[in-house]
């Protein structure tokens, strides 16, 4: 196999593997999130963002199984890697309608955030969650500015004819895609006629030229952990007796149901200081 032929098969892999799978993250993330399923929406967003700032390093010869799942790791990577062409923080597209209020977030706090509401324990309801409506834009221009730059970013776009690298291109263009290939636009081109899908509903990064956009899904969630009282309240309270139920609880929590590390300690924490100050 010559080196152009691996560098074909290394890219083919990246893009079946990678950039495939995590637009179809991404479309159920927006599909979820219209339909007010937000664990979903957080789930599907995180892996979504996992896999597209993986296909960035794999596709500049960077390494990419140290990080895990942990997207806050890859994105000082990939930000590190990519300099200015990803975003510190992100805003709401110009043509955003008035009334859906969306604020500049950073991008790190964003995705904490989502990985927050998007993992173990949020799955299983364990934690809850607050979800703003502006969360969906900040998804649509964090993935259009990583899956702009899944390509070999200091190599020429054409070898003999150009020096210009892709980098250099996409730094010049900054509101441009070199390509428009793939799942997610087959999705927002099937959007046509009198229907929209949601890949392209309200997506004013990926669709903007579309005018019947549907905006009747916009609202905030938040919903409170089914821990707090049973345990938190409870192991933090004056209240001997519902105090003592609050260990009880905990420790049966702790041995039948698989926590999240952090929280898991903060319970263990909790259990010990509530012991020693109600001699339990």
């Amino acid at each position: 196999m010559s080196l152009s032929d691996l560098e074909i098969a290394k890219s083919n892999f990246i893009a079946r593997t990678f950039v495939q799978t995590a637009d179809e993250n991404y479309c159920v993330s927006r599909w979820a999130r219209q339909n007010k399923l937000y664990t979903d929406f957080a789930w599907s967003a995180v892996h979504s963002l996992e896999k597209y700032m993986k296909a960035i390093l794999l596709s500049n010869g960077l390494e990419s199984q140290k990080h895990g799942h942990q997207i806050l790791k890859l994105f000082a990577d990939v930000s590190a890697f990519c300099g200015d062409l990803i975003p510190d923080h992100l805003e709401a597209p110009p043509t955003i309608p008035n009334h859906v209020n969306v604020r500049q977030v950073d991008v790190k706090q964003f995705l904490s955030t989502l990985y927050e509401v998007g993992n173990s324990d949020a799955r299983y309801g364990i934690s809850g969650h607050f979800v703003t409506f502006g969360d969906l834009p900040h998804l649509d221009s964090l993935v259009y500015s990583l899956r702009r730059v899944i390509c070999p970013l200091d190599e020429k776009i054409e070898e003999v004819t150009s020096s210009t690298s892709y980098r250099e291109w996409l730094k010049d263009h900054p509101d441009d895609l070199l390509s428009r290939r793939g799942l997610l636009w087959e999705r927002i081109e099937t959007s046509i006629g009198g229907t929209i899908g949601s890949a392209a509903n309200c997506n004013l990064r990926f669709a903007p030229t579309w005018e019947n956009h549907d905006w009747s899904w916009v609202e905030s969630s938040w919903r409170e952990s089914p821990l707090e009282r049973d345990i938190y309240w409870a192991l933090q309270s004056d209240d001997s007796v519902w105090a003592k139920q609050g260990v009880e609880f905990s420790n049966w929590l702790l041995d039948n149901v698989k926590l999240g590390r952090p929280r898991e300690d903060e319970i263990r924490k909790l259990i010990t200081q509530t012991v020693k100050r109600h001699g339990l």
